[in-house]
């Protein structure tokens, strides 16, 4: 009786924030702020605690994943640095962000386990600028899409790009990683995104 208790609660936690997010979260596009129903909504956080209060081990856990990944949309990561590589100078601009398109949603057998049916969420993309020895290299905007011919079909149907690193990679190359995984889910695989190797400087310099 707990458990039905306990999933009942959490499935009116989460219907509440879907139908919070989707008539309250904007895009900062045309000087709009977006709005956080997490915090602007004190009826959502009673409920919460409430919820947390009668939380199992796993329960606190799904919803400490859920909520950490609404966070995101919300959240961008910058990269703006400036280093040298086999004698020249990189700089690299780099810009994570939620484009809030509300283009992917995920089927039950993949979030049954929180008690929803369907889950709407948004891709994430990033915009790259590299400067080789102060010469512009590089300028696009990586997007799943890029890559959708080396993984499988759900990942391609479902997948978003998460947790960008720039990362120094043996065999003198610099490249962002990705996880491309299926929002909520342990699903997805790493993948790269080449920004220099020593072909590249050879035909630049």
């Amino acid at each position: 009786m707990m458990k039905y208790y306990i999933t009942l609660l959490i499935s009116i936690l989460i219907s509440a924030h879907l139908y919070v997010g989707c008539k309250n979260v904007n895009s900062k596009k045309g000087g709009q702020e977006i709005i956080n129903p997490q915090k602007d909504n004190p009826e959502l956080n009673k409920l919460k605690g409430k919820i947390n209060s009668g939380f199992d081990e796993d329960s606190l856990e799904l919803s400490n994943i859920y909520n950490s990944y609404l966070q995101r949309y919300n959240d961008s990561i910058k990269i703006d640095t400036t280093f040298i590589f086999r004698d020249s100078k990189v700089k690299v601009d780099f810009q994570y962000y939620c484009t809030h398109d509300s283009s992917l949603t995920l089927p039950e057998k993949y979030i049954e386990v929180y008690g929803i049916k369907e889950f709407v969420t948004h891709n994430f993309e990033s915009s790259l600028k590299i400067e080789l020895n102060d010469k512009y290299i590089l300028d696009t905007i990586i997007k799943k899409s890029m890559f959708e011919d080396t993984i499988p079909i759900e990942l391609r149907k479902y997948g978003v790009l998460l947790y960008p690193v720039l990362t120094f990679k043996k065999g003198n190359r610099v490249e962002i990683d990705y996880s491309l995984s299926i929002p909520l889910t342990d699903v997805g695989r790493l993948i790269s995104f080449p920004i220099i190797n020593d072909e590249e400087l050879k035909r630049k310099r």
